[in-house]
């Protein structure tokens, strides 16, 4: 008998004004004078990276894992940029560096593929029943050439 377990990880963070600009919430909890709020973003941070991690682990050990993994566009285009201008790599938990998030999924993408399956969600989060039916398809399109654009032509398979 096999046994299959595949957790769904559902992952956002959204675009607020700091400063009158526009940063992701993770940034700005990242840059706050409370500390608790920069811990917590810190901790949410590594929590990003933690499949990737994981399943590499995993993986050199002879396992097969399998996640599904559901990030908004935002929190795709925010982790890159954190990860672009070395933000993510100078935070440090208990002495363990987080690293650069995205570059750990595209490392675990191209080494083990089919561990990790990103099941394509809308750009900005919304909650399709309550967005109007027109959006829908802007945000789907949208969120693919986000994550095309991170990860590569062909990352993305239409079914």
């Amino acid at each position: 008998m096999a046994v299959c377990y595949v957790p769904w990880l559902h992952m956002h963070q959204p675009l607020v004004w700091l400063d009158g600009k526009i940063v992701s919430n993770l940034e700005k909890m990242l840059n706050s004078k409370d500390s608790r709020e920069s811990w917590d973003a810190k901790l949410m941070l590594r929590a990003y990276k933690n499949p990737a991690k994981y399943v590499e682990i995993l993986a050199k050990q002879g396992f097969k894992p399998k996640i599904m993994l559901d990030f908004s566009g935002i929190l795709l285009e925010s982790l890159l940029d954190l990860d672009e201008r070395k933000i993510s790599e100078k935070i440090e938990i208990d002495g363990e560096k987080v690293g650069l998030v995205i570059d750990a999924y595209r490392k675990v993408l191209k080494e083990f593929p089919g561990c990790i399956e990103f099941a394509g969600t809308a750009y900005s989060h919304c909650y399709f029943p309550v967005t109007p039916e027109e959006d829908w398809e802007l945000q789907i399109k949208a969120w693919r050439e986000t994550f095309e654009k991170i990860f590569g032509p062909g990352a993305v398979s239409y079914t």
